[in-house]
């Protein structure tokens, strides 16, 4: 019998901002590798302090949270473990600053090839235009981010996001705010790249095209996570 590799766990986690209603209450859940896991819940319930927590942005009150055998708390560098870790947000409003697409997409490499005292170097190019390709913009690497729709702003935020060949990918509601063939288009965009790259999978929406192909579904409501069978 195969033992499960779990990638990320959270055990009893609560949180609370100082002394006020804790947001997350004794949550706990686990995530094979290779899984595809969706989150669903009302505005509020906690969905964005799980991510933090998650990303290290943020601490648990109670519990731990482990992820790739590391783990995070105040007193560790989560820096080795989220080198595996990739997030897609919701789709941004333009930015006033001019930034080309291919620029945009090296910045995933940012704090794993390079940084501000180490510059991008030719193969780092390469892998931009490469994930570029994977999500079919590589005919727009070089024009304006600010010139492109919110369907395709989101495809160059998933080809930053999969630069970094994220063993853990992290979606935030990505496609919130698109048209309804936009969506289609980038949920089918995020199960294809799935099924090649072979990450794990964890996806925060409240759209139901996802749950075609998520395998489990977790629902976060009054402060606690509880799994639903998908009918």
């Amino acid at each position: 019998m195969a033992i499960e590799e779990h990638i990320l766990t959270f055990k009893n986690v609560s949180f609370a901002y100082q002394k006020n209603e804790p947001i997350l209450q004794e949550i706990s859940f686990s995530l094979q590798k290779g899984e595809k896991v969706m989150i669903v819940g009302e505005n509020g319930a906690g969905k964005t302090t799980l991510l933090k927590l998650l990303c290290h942005q943020i601490y648990p009150t109670k519990g731990t949270i482990t992820l790739f055998g590391h783990l995070l708390n105040e007193k560790n560098s989560p820096t080795h473990s989220h080198k595996e870790l990739s997030y897609v947000p919701q789709i941004q409003m333009q930015s006033e600053i001019a930034t080309q697409v291919e620029e945009s997409v090296l910045l995933g490499l940012y704090g794993k090839n390079f940084s501000y005292l180490k510059r991008s170097s030719k193969q780092d190019r390469r892998k931009a235009v490469e994930a570029l390709e994977m999500v079919g913009m590589s005919d727009y690497s070089h024009r304006d981010l600010r010139a492109l729709s919110g369907g395709q702003r989101q495809k160059v935020a998933i080809a930053r996001a999969i630069i970094r060949s994220p063993s853990l990918l992290l979606l935030d509601e990505p496609t919130t705010y698109l048209d309804k063939e936009s969506k289609k288009e980038i949920v089918e965009l995020i199960e294809r790249l799935q099924k090649e790259l072979q990450f794990t999978m964890l996806i925060i929406s409240h759209d139901t095209l996802h749950l075609e192909y998520v395998q489990r579904v977790f629902l976060l409501e009054n402060h606690t996570l509880i799994e639903r069978h998908i009918s």
